[in-house]
């Protein structure tokens, strides 16, 4: 299993078999990302917007062993900070509305058009 997929692997696990008794996502994506910099990769980052589709897709891996979502969620965040820099990045997620709350029933606008100027 390579790196990446290890580091993956216990960011899932963390979820999966939770040490505490809550915000064991925050802790699992806090180790995934010590672990990516300390291998050399970029931090993935998951914005308020995309929460509901990682969960869901955590679930999906959970109930159904298809890790096809969750792979998928884990590399948009990774390809979504590596493509950004920190101002940039501000500016990049206030158009695509991720500083909304959830309850304003924001939805990500990530278009290429939108991440063309901090790329």
């Amino acid at each position: 299993m390579s790196m990446h997929g290890l580091v993956r692997f216990a960011m899932f696990l963390v979820v999966e078999v939770p040490p505490l008794a809550a915000s064991n996502g925050h802790v699992a994506r806090v180790m995934m990302n010590a672990e990516r910099l300390a291998g050399g990769q970029t931090r993935i980052f998951m914005h308020a917007v995309s929460l509901c589709e990682y969960i869901s897709t955590l679930k999906r891996l959970t109930n159904y062993r298809d890790p096809a979502g969750f792979l998928r969620v884990m590399e948009h965040g990774q390809r979504f900070v590596s493509r950004t820099y920190l101002e940039a990045t501000r500016r990049t997620l206030a158009k695509c509305s991720a500083f909304h709350n959830l309850s304003d029933e924001a939805k990500l606008h990530l278009s290429p058009e939108r991440l063309g100027d901090v790329a």
